[in-house]
């Protein structure tokens, strides 16, 4: 049996949900991978930052 669903068919069988969920959960840790990158570049800006406004630097460069 197939079902419709827009313009994907999937196949409903006993192990076409197990498939289904592992892909699933195989794209929620890539996604899950990328936000913790993020979170960490986005930090170390913003230590950086902390760290140029802390130590008088950025006071010194500005005109």
């Amino acid at each position: 049996m197939l079902l419709h669903q827009t313009h994907l068919k999937i196949e409903i069988n006993p192990y076409g949900y197990r498939r289904i969920a592992q892909q699933h959960l195989a794209e929620e840790e890539k996604l899950a991978k990328q936000q913790q990158e993020t979170l960490r570049g986005n930090y170390k800006k913003y230590e950086i930052v902390d760290s140029v406004m802390a130590d008088g630097t950025a006071r010194r460069c500005s005109f």
